[in-house]
């Protein structure tokens, strides 16, 4: 989809304005996939009740697991974490 490693690069020795720059970009971006990523779950939700209705699966056991997928997806960031070690360290690449 797209290079999150172009996506999370950041030049230490730009200016401040440069700086400032991307951080208010970013700040949209991270709205607009947390909306997406909303609107995907619901989707997805949405569908296996529908099929599981289909299956006669009880209205009861519709959708388990659901929640639980879509947080397994998000636990597969791989840049996150060293991203964040290295903020809370105040390390650099």
């Amino acid at each position: 989809m797209f290079d999150t490693k172009a996506l999370a690069a950041v030049d230490p020795h730009a200016d401040e304005a440069a700086l400032i720059e991307p951080i208010a970009w970013l700040e949209r971006v991270k709205s607009a996939a947390s909306a997406g990523q909303a609107r995907a779950a619901a989707a997805l939700d949405e569908k296996r009740r529908a099929d599981e209705a289909a299956a006669g699966v009880p209205n009861a056991k519709q959708g388990r697991g659901v929640a639980s997928e879509g947080w397994c997806t998000r636990c597969r960031t791989p840049w996150l974490p060293s991203s964040a070690a290295r903020y809370r360290s105040g390390g650099r690449r």
